[in-house]
């Protein structure tokens, strides 16, 4: 529009000029008078066909502003778009993650972790932010640390999933069994970047199963305790019989060495009575009872009843409780049994004296009871086998006191396990729910 008004403006202003010239000049000629239209015509021609030219320019330049606001318009939608899938996927992705019924974490070459998923930080009680950004060694104590650094650093070398089955990790003074994967994820130069460590809980699984072992066990190797131990208390009771008859007669006599050879006699009868108790009451043990028992009122209890022959081995106990429940649901009278056995195998374990330790726990609604000596150790290759029924390293030992003590843990739908070290000492462990209501055991609440 401004430009149309400046061409016509100076085509007004040539006109006036023209007509000026005109009245000053006398001897203005025809030809001149036809002469002074056809500029004005030249003039605006030129002025149109400039007009034109920038009216075409200024269509091209704003075409090529529009397609160009347009392409940019059409990349912005298209980032967005892929920026809001992305975002998408993002969330889906981390809500598998966190949902999964499994424990996750991602970690770096570095051993960093990078992100780990709710049922790690519910294992550990733990907030994510505990996690993220911690090297897997530096930023946590040993019994703290979540990170498999060999698996880790197995799967970074060969870009391979590395597993293991059945890693025991104690968590708060419980065991666990974990079977653990390595999964590498791969940048995109084939590189491997990050490292998923996937771990299932297998406790549960592994102690139904070895529960269910261990009641085939039970139930064949009861019969037979029972009809063994019925089949020798009979001539047992007869040969102590007649030997008490043999003792008064020979008393008359004075022969000391004859009384000396009957005494050893009845001493043995006794023993083999003891083990044929011991086998009958393994045999026929009843449901427990449940009740209100004051757990370390009961380890007391056991300890004053078995302090004389701690103090003849010169074995030094200690008792620690930390949060201890004030009371918990099991049957006292097997409870009772479980410490003396308990503590009975410690102090056997150090026949030339050492140091008895007795902890009592509560820990996520389980009470826990630990007994450690300074003894020997357990060799490793025994250790699976020292809860089986009959199996004993003692010279005079029966094989079913710690046999029983698994049996009661199982059937308060609790669990028992040994730690051992060789010439450092072994660790038994003994845990029941504190509440009958949880996992209650198959017995009689009083």
């Amino acid at each position: 529009g401004a430009l149309i008004s400046a061409i016509r403006a100076e085509t007004a202003d040539l006109v006036v000029g023209l007509f000026t010239e005109m009245g000053d000049s006398e001897g203005t000629s025809q030809d001149s008078m036809v002469f002074i239209p056809f500029t004005i015509a030249q003039r605006t021609f030129r002025n149109t066909t400039i007009l034109g030219s920038a009216s075409v320019a200024l269509v091209i330049i704003a075409t090529i502003v529009a397609l160009r606001t347009n392409r940019d318009r059409a990349r912005a939608h298209e980032r967005n778009k892929w920026a809001e899938r992305i975002l998408v996927a993002h969330r889906r992705l981390e809500t598998v993650f966190n949902a999964m019924p499994h424990y996750m974490a991602m970690i770096d070459a570095a051993f960093v972790i990078v992100d780990i998923n709710q049922m790690y930080c519910d294992l550990y009680g733990r907030d994510r932010r505990d996690f993220i950004d911690k090297h897997c060694l530096v930023d946590f104590e040993p019994a703290a640390r979540i990170c498999h650094t060999d698996l880790l650093e197995a799967c970074f070398k060969t870009g391979q999933v590395i597993s293991d089955r059945e890693r025991r990790i104690e968590i708060h003074g419980k065991p666990y069994l974990f079977d653990v994967s390595c999964i590498p994820l791969l940048g995109a130069r084939g590189e491997v970047e990050h490292v998923i460590q996937y771990a299932m809980d297998m406790t549960d699984k592994k102690v139904l199963t070895e529960k269910l072992i261990q009641a085939e066990k039970l139930a064949a190797v009861g019969q037979m305790s029972a009809h063994v131990a019925h089949e020798i208390r009979n001539p047992l009771t007869s040969v102590m019989l007649h030997s008490e008859l043999l003792a008064e007669e020979m008393e008359e006599g004075g022969n000391s060495e004859a009384d000396e050879i009957v005494k050893i006699i009845r001493d043995e009868v006794d023993r083999l009575a003891r083990i044929t108790e011991e086998y009958l009451a393994y045999a026929r043990l009843p449901r427990p009872r449940i009740q209100s028992v004051d757990p370390a009122e009961e380890v007391a209890d056991a300890i004053r009843i078995m302090r004389p022959e701690l103090e003849r081995g010169q074995i030094e106990v200690s008792i620690i409780t930390e949060d201890i429940p004030g009371t918990i649901m099991i049957d006292r009278g097997q409870f009772r049994q479980v410490l003396i056995n308990l503590i009975k195998n410690a102090a056997e374990a150090m026949p030339a004296g050492g140091r008895l330790e007795i902890s009592l726990a509560g820990i996520d609604g389980d009470f826990i009871l630990k007994v450690k000596d300074t003894g020997s150790g357990i060799p490793a290759d025994l250790t699976r086998r020292i809860f089986d029924p009959y199996f004993t390293t003692k010279e005079n030992g029966t094989g079913l006191g710690l046999a029983l003590v698994q049996y009661i843990a199982n059937a308060h739908e609790g669990w028992v396990g040994v730690e051992s070290t060789m010439n450092e000492g072994a660790t038994f462990s003994f845990s029941v729910p504190v509440e009958a209501g949880k996992n209650r055991p198959k017995g009689v609440i009083e």
